[in-house]
């Protein structure tokens, strides 16, 4: 399969020939999302660093206006990767945006972007459904073959999806991987790159849940909160040794 440069921002629908397409027919039952809130960002709030270079630390700059800080931020946490065809991919739990999640999964595995596929997701809440076993359960209904998924349902945050996730598959020898999960995916890869060095080549599918696309993502106040939470976590997490920072060049993560 050739490789498709399409931007973590699922939201662009693409035909067969173009990449990815999703399954509008299933209707499974699932937990609302809540409910989107308008109003627009103080962009005033965010602190400035200086200039900005692609993969690395994201600046901002006293002479940007309004909507190039919102690009360049959005830039930074959701960067376009390009997907290639790998043997498993890893999905990022959730219990937000499962039908937009389990659609665009389901694309995925049927366009042949990945053969197994891993869940990875703890229990949130005492006594709750782990976040695996929702999406497990849901992916189900809508046609993703039992024998493909297999289940990690203890780990609690990022870090231990990935490591939890290494561990349990450390006889299958995995060395690439396709990622699944929110729409600020870069974290992820950055997790990946330090927790689970035999994964050489990655890619990654951030699925955009929110009423706005990213060109957009002030506009959601959910949206608006992830992203800027996971703009200041960044730094503070490759300081702190739980991340590896990454550079991501026309798409390819070195």
């Amino acid at each position: 399969m050739s490789t498709v440069l399409l931007a973590c921002d699922p939201s662009i629908s693409l035909s067969p020939r173009r990449g990815l397409v999703t399954d509008q027919n299933a209707t499974p039952r699932l937990l609302p999302v809540k409910p989107v809130i308008q109003q627009q960002i103080g962009i005033e709030s965010i602190p400035v660093l200086g200039r900005a270079e692609e993969g690395a630390t994201c600046y901002l700059s006293e002479t940007m206006n309004k909507y190039e800080k919102r690009q360049q931020i959005i830039a930074y946490v959701a960067p376009h990767v390009s997907l290639f065809a790998t043997k498993f991919a890893l999905v990022f739990g959730t219990r937000h945006g499962v039908r937009k999640f389990s659609e665009e999964i389901l694309a995925l595995y049927r366009q042949g972007y990945f053969t197994g596929l891993i869940i990875s997701g703890g229990a949130t809440g005492q006594g709750e459904e782990s976040e695996a076993s929702i999406l497990y359960r849901v992916l189900l209904s809508y046609g993703v073959p039992e024998r493909v998924m297999l289940i990690e349902d203890k780990a609690m945050n990022t870090g231990q999806n990935v490591t939890f996730t290494r561990e349990k598959t450390r006889d299958l020898g995995i060395t690439d991987l396709l990622l699944i999960g929110k729409v600020c995916s870069k974290r992820y890869i950055m997790t990946v790159r330090k927790q689970w060095p035999e994964v050489r080549k990655i890619c990654c599918h951030g699925v955009n849940y929110f009423s706005y696309s990213t060109e957009q993502w002030w506009k959601d106040r959910e949206f608006r909160t992830r992203v800027i939470s996971e703009y200041k976590k960044i730094p503070r997490y490759i300081e702190q040794g739980f991340i590896s920072d990454v550079s991501i060049v026309n798409g390819i993560v070195l």
